[in-house]
This record gives structure tokens, sequence and C-alpha cells, in this order.
């Protein structure tokens, strides 16, 4: 019971540690990873829009509206805009694809493209019409802004990234889109390489937490109760150490994510305090541009206001306004031009400032939250020492009285109990010394031996020292030589036992009489014995049983073969047919033996058709064919009331069914015919053809082949069995048959 206390405080300890490791290890495992991934994008959107800024300076807007149908494609103006768009691809690291897209009566047509220039491909000539767009690319052209695709949109030639740039015309619409693509393999390799490194950290950082957590744990908590006494009173300091640690830590990194996110409020609010001084410039243009003279106090104000937020060049065209240096007109021009440039940057650095707010929201929940579960876990860690304090000065104050307890109930077990070490028997029970007949007061060790039976001696003895030497659990029999000459059957087990520092103590095993159970496997196998007998005497009768069928078998296939001379032989060989059959598509012993037997006497009811039919050499009348199908019927009715022939009297009766229902005797069709029916009427069919007749010499195969094939496109024969029969006898040939008599001189 105490060492189960000191276990479950040890392992509680370890989780504890374990975990906030681990929490600590995983957050910044995580947190790096985002970084990097946020870093690839940047890097490849950044090197996107970079060529995408330098394509719309290259391409002349002017030379790109003369381009207006496929046959432009000749003029030197394409030649010079081609060239350009390539350059893109060639001078750009993570630039795959460029090329420019036109809008004409909603629909997109692609103009300029960098493969056309290395290329003769047709999905990359002139006006070559887009039929899938990706939908950042007809922004482009709606809202006349500069887009990209977070997330990659798929083709026919693979997955990509884009960046889509609106080239407008003097009237402020859209003339045409240039759009610069990344294969999205330039972001999954490298984002590969990062989910690797991050899973390789991630696993790192388990294994360290648990490789610390355990070396920690052990020297906090010792696992016997004497030096876990001795260190109670560390315990508790140790914890709350580790607890203010944690806080501290967690604390300054709090404090650090609350300064940034303070400084990161200011930035916005400067940011937005700008963008509100430029709406006042840009109010100002408009005015200006409908003719309104601003004040001198009201310009000194704006011109203030601008230089503070660092515009000197929106200042300076401001103040030549003031003096007259400028007209309104000219002014509300520049101040446009100026304004569009700063307006497009403080809404990225507003956009910038406001993710990484977000970012510092998330850090400082993750904060607080990891601090929450550290505080509770050392709280429990704390309390749990105190609670283990008092469950273990309790438990060692009574160790005395377990202790005694332990002995009165040990010595009086109904198995022989005993303890060994060092070859000598340190400890028995009273049941022991019963079971072995030792003399009160003798010594224990001698007494065992002793009570061996000399021929079980030796090998017992080593058995013991080899578990006690190699530390491993034991298990033997062996026999006790009682002093009225009787034996006794023992078995004895044991395991190593080991303090709790992990030190050897001794083994503990115990004595079982087991004689009984000896003797019952002795009469067991005694009768074991005698069933074998019998089995033996059974096997020989089954085999007997077995010629007996067969001698019933030959007997019947003599019958038939006495009536029709010609047909010598022709059971055995449709037997042997269809058991090369039944081999090949697999079929198991049990199917196998019942098609051998079937297909051996399948014919026996031609017992029951007259010689003068059966033998007939010419072809017969419709009544005398009526005759000859009566004999699969002759055949049931011959071995129904055998019970051996059970099980074969489909092939019997059905042999002659065909699955279009056009065979006899029942005109079964389809599924009413088992599958060893069908192979044996394939088998059957096969032999009647190629053997030899009283009315006709057997065919060839390639004949008898085609003619079958030709019943299985009536729909008469199983197409898959007939396959494979076909392969069969293509590579075993035709069983030679043993006629009684010449077909010719028959004839």
């Amino acid at each position: 019971m105490l060492r189960q206390k000191l276990e479950k405080s040890h392992w509680l300890v370890f989780g504890i540690i374990a975990l906030a490791l681990i929490a600590i290890g995983a957050g910044v495992s995580v947190f790096a990873f985002r970084e990097a991934r946020n870093s690839i994008y940047h890097e490849k959107f950044s090197a996107l829009n970079m060529a995408g800024k330098v394509g719309a300076l290259t391409i002349d807007p002017a030379d790109h509206a003369k381009l207006k149908n496929p046959r432009d494609s000749f003029s030197s103006a394409y030649g010079n805009l081609q060239q350009s768009v390539a350059s893109l691809v060639s001078s750009t690291e993570y630039v795959d694809r460029a090329y420019t897209v036109v809008k004409q009566d909603n629909n997109y047509y692609s103009v300029l493209n960098a493969e056309a220039y290395k290329s003769d491909s047709r999905d990359s000539q002139l006006y070559h019409p887009l039929v899938s767009p990706p939908r950042e690319l007809l922004d482009s052209f709606t809202e006349r802004a500069h887009h990209y695709n977070s997330q990659p949109y798929g083709d026919r030639w693979g997955s990509w990234y884009g960046s889509f740039w609106p080239i407008l015309d003097e009237s402020g619409e859209v003339q045409f889109v240039l759009a610069v693509e990344s294969n999205s393999k330039q972001f999954e390799l490298p984002l590969e390489k990062l989910k690797n490194a991050f899973i390789a950290a991630v696993s790192i950082v388990f294994l360290l937490s648990f490789g610390i957590a355990w070396i920690a744990t052990t020297l906090i908590v010792p696992r016997s109760a004497q030096k876990r006494t001795r260190h109670l009173r560390f315990i508790r300091p140790i914890s709350e150490f580790l607890l203010v640690l944690f806080l501290v830590v967690l604390v300054g990194d709090g404090l650090t994510s609350l300064r940034t996110r303070s400084e990161l409020d200011l930035k916005h609010s400067s940011l937005a305090k700008n963008l509100e001084r430029l709406d006042q410039v840009e109010e100002l243009s408009n005015k200006l541009n409908n003719g309104f003279r601003p004040n001198t106090d009201g310009m000194d104000i704006l011109i203030n206001s601008t230089n503070s937020a660092g515009w000197t060049d929106i200042s300076s065209t401001l103040e030549s306004l003031k003096f007259g240096t400028l007209t309104p007109e000219s002014t509300a021009s520049e101040l446009k031009n100026r304004i569009s440039n700063i307006e497009s940057q403080l809404t990225a650095d507003i956009n910038s400032t406001s993710l990484e707010m977000q970012h510092q929201t998330q850090s400082i929940l993750r904060t607080m939250v990891l601090a929450f579960f550290m505080a509770v876990g050392s709280l429990i860690l704390v309390r749990h020492s105190s609670k283990q304090e008092r469950q273990i000065s309790d438990a060692l104050d009574n160790s005395t009285q377990l202790q005694t307890r332990y002995q009165n109930v040990v010595g009086n077990l109904p198995i022989g109990l005993f303890t060994y070490i060092n070859g000598e028997w340190s400890f028995a029970n009273q049941e022991w010394l019963r079971q072995i007949n030792a003399e009160p007061g003798a010594e224990r060790t001698e007494s065992f031996f002793n009570a061996i039976h000399p021929d079980d001696r030796e090998e017992t003895r080593a058995i013991f020292d080899q578990a006690e030497r190699e530390r491993n659990p034991f298990r033997l029999e062996y026999r006790l030589l009682l002093n009225d000459g009787n034996i006794r059957h023992m078995e004895s087990r044991g395991i190593p036992v080991y303090a709790a520092d992990g030190s050897f103590e001794q083994m503990l095993g115990f004595n079982v009489d087991v004689t009984r159970i000896v003797q019952a496997r002795i009469a067991q196998q005694q009768a074991f014995g005698e069933i074998e007998n019998k089995n033996k005497l059974l096997s020989s009768a089954l085999g007997e049983l077995e010629q007996a069928l067969e001698s019933i078998v030959l007997s019947f296939i003599k019958a038939v073969e006495a009536k029709d001379p010609y047909t010598a032989g022709h059971s055995e060989r449709v037997m042997q047919y269809s058991l090369w059959l039944g081999e090949a598509i697999g079929l198991g012993p049990y199917e196998l033996r019942i098609l051998e037997l079937g297909t051996l006497v399948h014919d026996v009811g031609k017992i029951g058709i007259p010689d003068a039919i059966l033998t007939k050499p010419d072809r017969l009348t419709d009544e005398e064919f009526a005759v000859i199908q009566k004999h699969p019927e002759y055949g049931e009715e011959i071995l129904k009331s055998i019970g051996i022939f059970r099980e074969c009297l489909p092939i019997v009766r059905s042999h002659h069914e065909r699955l279009n229902g056009m065979g006899y005797p029942d005109g079964l069709q389809g599924d009413q015919i088992p599958m060893l029916v069908r192979i044996s009427t394939i088998a059957d069919m096969f032999d009647a053809m190629t053997s030899n007749r009283a009315y006709r010499a057997g065919m060839p195969i390639e004949k008898v082949l085609s003619i079958m094939r030709e019943c299985v496109d009536k729909g008469e024969l199983d197409a898959q069995l007939f396959a494979v029969f076909c392969q069969v006898v293509k590579e075993r040939g035709i069983i030679e048959q043993r006629d009684k008599k010449n077909p010719s001189e028959a004839a």
C-alpha cells in the first residue's frame, strides 16, 4: 500500500513537470514555425509583387493597345512586348509564368504570354481565350486594384500563386491586367522542409521534456519510504520555488507582450491620425479643382500637420501654393499623385500593424492560459506533498503492527511458502514443513533436498540456483520420496524480490501438491492411447469401406461398358477431365471427391436402355432419342437408395441440362444448374466428340472446341468454365482412348 502511494506520487510529479516542459517547448516551436512560414510567404509574394511592379513599368500600354487580333502576332510591337514579358520569368527566381489579359464582351483573352516567346503552343498564342481565369484576376478588372491569391488555384498545367496588376488607360479604365505567377511547388517545397523540421523539433522537445522530468522527479521524489521521509521537508520549498519561477517567467513574458501591444496601439493610432490628415489634404485637392482659394491660416495649419507626419513633398507643394508659385490646378494635380502613393503605404502599414496586434493578443492569451495551468499544477503539487507527508508518517507508525500481522498470515497459509537467498532457505511456513515431512527443529535446506527423489535432486537444485543467480522467475515439477515409500508430486514457483531502492533481496516461492493432477494426467494419457487405438481400427474400417465403394463404382461402370463397348473408358475420361477443371478453378477436396464419384457413375442409367438403341450404328429416330433421354432419370433411380451416392445425384440426373433451358430431362436453366453439374457437362460433351463411336471416328480437338464455343455463344455452356477448360486441355491434351473395337471395322 505504501509503495503504491509512493509510485502514484512519483508519476504525478513526473507528469506535472513533463507537461510544463512540453507546453513551453511546444509553444516556442509553434511560434517559430509560424514566423518561419510567414517569412516564406512574405519572401515569395514580395518577389511576385516586385516582378509585377517592374512589368507594369516595362510594358508600354500604347504598344499593348495596338494588339487587336491574332494577326498582330507578326508585328514588331508584339515581339518587343513578348520579350519584356519573357524577361520577367527569366530574370526573377520565383516567377514561373507571366502574361497579360484583356477583357472583351465579358470574355477574357491572353495577349502577351512568356510561354509564346519560347513555344508554339496553341495555348500561348495571341488572343487565346482563358477558360477558367482565377478569381483574383477578375477582381483586378472590376476593382481596378492590385490583387493576389493567398490560396493556390489549379489548371491543367499545375497549381499556382499569382499577383495581378491592372494597367489603366488615360480615362482611368483597366486596359489590361498583368499576371505574374509562381508554381505552388516554389511554396510547398520549403514549407515541407519547414514542417519536417517542426516535427523533428517537437519530437526533440518531447524526448527532452520526458528525460528532464524523469531526472528531476527522481531527485525530488525518492521511491523508498525512508528516503522520502528524509526528503519530505525539501519537496514543498522546491515546489514553491518552481511556482515562483514559472510565474516570474510567465509574468515577464506577459509584460513584454503588453508593452509591445501598447507600442502597437500607439503606432496604429498614429497611422489612423495620419490617414485623417491625408483625408484633409485630399479634400483640399478636390476643392482646388473646383476653384477654391484657401486662406493663409488654414494653409499654415495644414502645412504644419503634413510636416509633423513627415510628408515633406506635400508640405512643399502646399507652401508653393501659399506663396503663389503654383496655381491651384497644378497643386491639385501634384497632390493627387502624392496622395495616392501615401494612401497605399498608410493602408499597408495599418493592415500590417493590425495583424501584429492580433498576434500579440493571441500571445498574451496563450501566456495567461499557460500561467493558469502552471499555477494550478504547482498548487496541486504542493497540496499533494502535504497530504503524502501525513500519509507516509501514519504508514510508518503502523509498520510494526502490519509486519506482525503479515507474519501471522504467511505462517498459516494453506500453501507451502518459502524464501531463500544464497542457496539457503531463510524462511518456510508450517505448510511447507508439513509437505516435505521435515523433523521439528531440522535445518530447512538440508531437509528439503533430502526429501526430493534421488533422480530429481540434482536437476531441482540446479534450477533453484540458476533462478537466484539470474534473478528470473521459475517453475518446476519434481517428486518427493516420503518416509513410507510413497511418491508425492510437487510444483514450485518463485519470483525475485527487490527492495524499494531496487536492490535484490531474496527469492520468494511456494510449493503446491500436484499429485492428483499428475495422476489424472497419466490416466488421461492412457485414455488417449485407447482412443488412438480405436481411431486406427476405425480408419482401417473406413479404408475397407472405401475399397468396397470403389468396387461398387467399378461394377456400375463395367455394367454400362458391357452394354456399349464403344464407350469403354468414357466415364473414367469424363471423371479425369472434370477433376482437371475442378482443380484449375480451386475446388476443395470434398467437392472434388463428389465430382469424382458423380462423373464415374453419371451414365449408369444406360443400363436401362435397350441394347438395340444404345449400340445402333445409324442415326436415332425421335422415338429412340426420347428413350435415350431417359437414362439420367434411370441412373438417379438406381443410385438414390445408396447413401454414399446421395451427393452425386445432381450430376447423374442433370449432366445433359443446358444453361439456356434446352437440355433434358428437366429443362433446368441458369442458376438452377449447380457448379459441379456444369463442370461434368463440359467434360462429358468434350469426351463424347473426341472419342470414337460406332457411327463415326473421334473429331480433332480444334473442331471440338470450336463446336463447344458455338454452344457457349448460344448460352448452353458456362463461358467462364469453358475458357478455363480450353486452357487445361491445351496444356494436358486428350486422354488416350482404350477402344474395344475399331470404328471403321464396326461400320
